[in-house]
């Protein structure tokens, strides 16, 4: 691919994913759908499921993620069918919530964030093959630290002038204004891949069965040590990557109405947005060992904070938990982006559809026992115990950083490296 259509591509994709990002953010499962249930009265088992639901979902679209590569060789299609599928599920949670009787509302919430969790699960796998099509690896990382941030720009724009005033003369429908706006987005998002130049470019299939790609995944996991580390590395920064969900429902608990789901959302944007830059340096002097290890660290630090205002009151509670949000999206942002790194550092091409499904699976069921664990905590609030596990759970993750991979030169697409 030319250098011409690689830049025309970086530009269709940090559109495209800024504004699917958008989507993602306002209709958070991991923060802003639990905040939601839980203002409107859910039973407390019902909001600390709703995480690991979707996360089960995730789990079972990566085993489909192989499947769907199959469905069509056009690399647009993939991506626009992904974007229109999440927002027409991002639509029904919207209805279910503005519609359905108080008492009913949460539990089809449950099977929607099932569903999406599907379509997420696929996105990760069909996602960062297509990337890495379309995109050198350096461009590859730098697009995605950028969708989020600029996402997360946008995310503050709208929760400052739009959110909670489309509809205000309807309590219930306010609720839901911010998933609409991410059903917008979404569809924004699935336009602009009409742009993208991919002519001649040919995604891995990995296997067609779903059973083969579990077997192939084993047989990787055993012949090579690299992924063995990968994946213990990722299971224990889950709750790393789980505490936007945890301090949203920690928050909700200890401050009930006086906190709205929209400043935390301004938290969130901001902290996306100021993490590009740190994330580009240190990606590219210490690599994905830099990364985690920065994560668990600032990770550390919004657990060290809230213990501190919880503590001793230091700051009003927005002031405690806005910023804990700010540093814990600052944390997440590169997480994501180093996993491929260490993915595509080591595997060949040809193995990368069955390795990201069968590493996300793993992760994922990880994700579903620590995710519902930490939702029953969090439940815990006013408490200081639960502030407390959490910084435990973060320095366990920070020892285990060391297992990442450090600063690795260009690779290459086709080649593979194993040790």
């Amino acid at each position: 691919m030319t250098g011409a259509a690689r830049s025309g591509n970086y530009r269709a994709l940090l559109t495209q994913g800024t504004f699917f990002k958008v989507g993602v953010q306002v209709s958070s499962i991991s923060a802003v759908i639990p905040y939601i249930a839980d203002q409107l009265g859910s039973p407390a088992v019902v909001v600390a499921l709703l995480a690991p639901a979707f996360t089960a979902g995730t789990m079972l679209g990566t085993i489909l993620g192989p499947k769907v590569l199959r469905l069509t060789d056009s690399v647009t299609g993939l991506l626009v069918g992904v974007a229109l599928a999440q927002a027409a599920l991002t639509s029904l949670v919207a209805l279910d919530i503005a519609l359905a009787p108080p008492w009913l509302f949460a539990y089809p919430l449950l099977l929607v964030c099932l569903l999406i969790g599907i379509v997420t699960g696929s996105s990760q796998v069909v996602s960062p093959l297509a990337m890495s099509a379309l995109l050198s690896a350096q461009q590859r990382g730098d697009v995605m630290l950028k969708q989020a941030g600029y996402s997360g720009a946008l995310v503050v724009l709208i929760t400052a002038f739009t959110a909670g005033r489309l509809l205000p003369d309807f309590p219930r429908w306010h609720d839901a204004d911010l998933l609409w706006i991410s059903v917008a987005a979404m569809v924004v998002g699935a336009v602009c891949c009409a742009t993208l130049r991919t002519p001649g470019v040919h995604l891995a299939k990995g296997p067609a069965r779903m059973a083969d790609t579990l077997r192939q995944g084993r047989s990787q996991l055993r012949a090579n040590r690299w992924l063995r580390r990968f994946l213990t590395t990722n299971l224990v920064f889950v709750p790393v990557v789980l505490t936007p969900t945890f301090y949203a429902i920690y928050a909700a608990e200890l401050l009930g109405s006086s906190l709205n789901v929209d400043q935390f959302l301004v938290f969130v944007g901001v902290g996306l947005l100021a993490g590009i830059p740190l994330w580009r340096v240190v990606r590219q002097k210490f690599g994905a060992r830099g990364v985690y290890l920065c994560s668990a660290l600032i990770s550390m630090a919004a657990a060290a904070l809230c213990i501190a205002s919880q503590q001793w009151h230091i700051v009003p509670g927005l002031w405690a938990f806005g910023p804990a949000m700010l540093l814990s999206a600052v944390a997440n942002q590169a997480l994501l982006p180093a996993a491929y790194d260490w993915i595509f550092d080591h595997a060949h091409s040809a193995d990368a559809p069955a390795l990201i499904s069968c590493t996300h699976i793993v992760i994922s069921l990880g994700m579903i026992s620590v995710g519902f664990t930490l939702g029953l905590i969090a439940e815990g609030a006013p408490a200081i115990w639960p502030l407390v596990t959490m910084l435990v759970l973060t320095v366990a993750a920070a020892f285990s950083a060391v297992q990442a991979p450090g600063i690795q030169r260009e690779r290459s697409q086709v080649t593979a490296r194993s040790r």
